[in-house]
């Protein structure tokens, strides 16, 4: 039996990852099945065609339901990204605070507004989201907080 060295490893942890839920503060999430799927961790959904599904935007205009939580499970079962498959669960924070890649930088207190074709979040990228906003200052394509009420 041989043993895995590790050689080199980082001096700091990251502080947080994409879809990863921030705070001790208390959170709303809903369970909604992933329609299309690659539905990455951190990213809008809109409502699907079914009355429990949920689907990244296809278009602008469309109906924001929340942003998709980091699932651990999903990590560990060997996939090479993080992302939702198609019909399956997925847990979607509608209110909470949420860490999320900002794609065009944020000002701490800036709203957030979704990519209708991606998902990804951003200041001025696509559709607003209501009682939303960015908690921390955030260059583009870093992570920073976000908070939905």
């Amino acid at each position: 039996m041989s043993a895995i060295t590790q050689s080199t490893y980082p001096c700091f942890m990251a502080p947080a990852f994409e879809g990863m839920i921030a705070e001790g503060t208390p959170c709303t999430i809903l369970t909604k099945i992933a329609e299309g799927g690659d539905i990455p961790f951190g990213t809008a959904v809109v409502r699907g065609t079914g009355d429990e599904q949920a689907m990244t935007p296809t278009a602008g205009g469309q109906d924001f339901v929340g942003l998709t939580i980091r699932d651990s499970a999903i990590e560990g079962a060997g996939s090479d990204t993080a992302q939702f498959a198609d019909m399956k669960p997925m847990a979607v924070l509608i209110e909470g605070a949420i860490w999320a890649l900002c794609l065009d930088g944020a000002l701490a207190g800036d709203a957030v507004s979704f990519d209708s074709a991606s998902g990804g979040l951003g200041v001025a990228v696509g559709d607003l989201v209501q009682n939303a906003t960015w908690e921390t200052t955030t260059a583009a394509g870093e992570l920073g907080l976000v908070r939905l009420r």
